[in-house]
């Protein structure tokens, strides 16, 4: 088991490197999903034996199976060096001993997550599962875990921008108990008014509010991992443990709205388009953005399979002044009739689809669709938006990127992300030629690249079959 450290401190992950001008914010959040695969492999009885010899762990490759949170733990961990691999071999690293110093302290923070997603729930209102209210724990033994709780508070209250701007935010009953975890991990100050302002830090650290909202919302999962990998619970909608869907539906939402949705309004805009799909269209947002910035276009449908989604787009278009020419339809992307009532209500215009985030839920449902939009929509536009699987190597060169942490939620929940080459293969196997591609986010690569060394984490493809000119 876990070396209990006499003190009980909090085990010193690495340096947070606030010294560097190239701190990004995600040296501190990957502390709590760190804290998960150590205590994981603990639980299962695999760390001693790490610490001991190398050691053979055969993996299946299903995603169906349970292996898959065995395999996330331990590609996280290689990726954030702790443990080193030959083969399928693995050791823990001899240098690793203070990332896991103090079992009580890695354990106990595990145990609060469920804890910790219960209060935020509690205090933004969100539907919960959990009953009760759990007591503000601000010691530091702690604090990592609260991380993405408390920019999750500040993101939907509003008050990042204030924080990080004077005058800065004044402490009340709500806001003191997460302004004193920053406080403790010095990412804001607090004066003698008690108001509180972030510093130079913890500024970087706000900046990935959208992130830590998406890391937290796999707290439960993640504190269930041993659970999950023995059968006992399973994981998903309506089963035993799932991510919290309001605050995952909020950080992609906003990852979406603040980066891709722009780029392709934009590009929609510029093209000789009548109307315009978007397929999983949530809330609304992606549908909006491209009538305001392409108000040319005759109308613009946006479909998803859930009825409660459905229903809030088009109040949200309502209320924005363009219920005529937004309209939200219930279907489902792998029913030929779906799509078929889909193709009717086009009426033979010129259209760009657009489908995004959605398929890396799994190989099956991403080919059945692009199957299927080929064979109703043969003339038109489909434009593909996805987040990529970074190579192993990529992500252990840079443990402190987003691409690890990414990498490691959907091994849980089993979706697959893609490797850039492997989703333009997959969308030529279905006919389709990529007219453009547009890149919002990469990572540097350590090897050579086409795209001038850096490999794209989020891009988004522009398709047109190849029969069709």
């Amino acid at each position: 088991m876990l070396r209990p450290s006499p003190q009980h401190t909090p085990d010193v992950i690495e340096p947070h490197g606030f010294e560097s001008e190239k701190y990004t914010g995600y040296e501190l959040l990957r502390g709590s999903f760190k804290d998960a695969a150590i205590s994981f492999l603990d639980k299962i009885g695999l760390l001693e034996r790490l610490a001991n010899d190398w050691m053979m762990i055969p993996l299946h490759g299903d995603h169906n199976s349970t292996d898959r949170y065995l395999r996330g733990a331990l590609e996280f961990l290689e990726a954030q060096w702790v443990l080193d691999r030959k083969g399928n071999q693995y050791k823990l690293r001899d240098d690793a001993e203070v990332r896991i110093s103090g079992s009580r302290v890695i354990h106990q923070r595990v145990a609060t997550y469920t804890d910790v997603m219960r209060t935020v729930e509690a205090d933004l209102e969100w539907p919960t599962e959990g009953k009760g209210r759990y007591v503000y724990d601000k010691s530091s033994v702690h604090a990592l875990s609260w991380l993405p709780a408390v920019l999750t508070i500040l993101k939907e209250t509003n008050l990042t921008t204030q924080l990080t701007t004077e005058p800065g935010v004044k402490l009340t009953s709500f806001t003191e108990p997460y302004l004193g975890i920053l406080e403790g991990l010095e990412l804001v100050e607090i004066d003698g008014d008690s108001v509180a302002i972030a510093t130079k830090e913890g500024k970087a650290v706000l900046k990935q509010e959208g992130f830590a909202e998406l890391m937290l919302s796999y707290f439960r999962p993640m504190s269930d991992l041993k659970e999950l990998f023995d059968g006992d619970k399973r994981y998903g909608k309506d089963k035993d443990v799932n991510r919290q869907p309001t605050a995952n539906a909020l950080a992609t939402n906003g990852i979406l709205k603040k980066r891709v949705a722009p780029e392709i309004a934009e590009w929609i805009a510029s093209q000789d388009f009548e109307a315009a799909v978007d397929y999983g269209c949530g809330g609304g947002d992606m549908t909006q953005q491209t009538l305001a910035k392409a108000p040319g276009l005759d109308f613009a449908i946006g479909m998803d399979i859930h009825p409660v989604t459905v229903k809030t787009a088009r109040q949200k278009a309502e209320e924005a002044g363009i219920g005529e020419k937004a309209r939200f339809i219930e279907g489902n992307i792998t029913s030929e009739a779906d799509m078929r009532k889909l193709a009717e209500a086009l009426e033979g215009r010129t259209t760009a689809h657009v489908i995004n985030f959605i398929l890396h839920e799994s190989p099956e449902l991403a080919n059945a669709f692009l199957a299927l939009h080929a064979k109703i929509f043969p003339n038109d536009t489909l434009i593909v938006s996805e987040s990529f699987k970074i190579p192993l190597e990529i992500r252990r060169a840079h443990p402190n990127a987003q691409a690890s942490i990414f990498d490691f939620m959907h091994e849980i929940s089993g979706q697959t992300l893609y490797e850039f080459e492997q989703l333009k293969k997959m969308l030529d196997a279905h006919g389709y030629e990529i007219v453009e591609v547009k890149t919002h986010s990469s990572i540097r690569n350590e090897e050579n690249h086409p795209e001038e060394g850096r490999l794209p984490t989020i891009a988004t493809f522009m398709c047109r079959q190849k029969s069709s000119h």
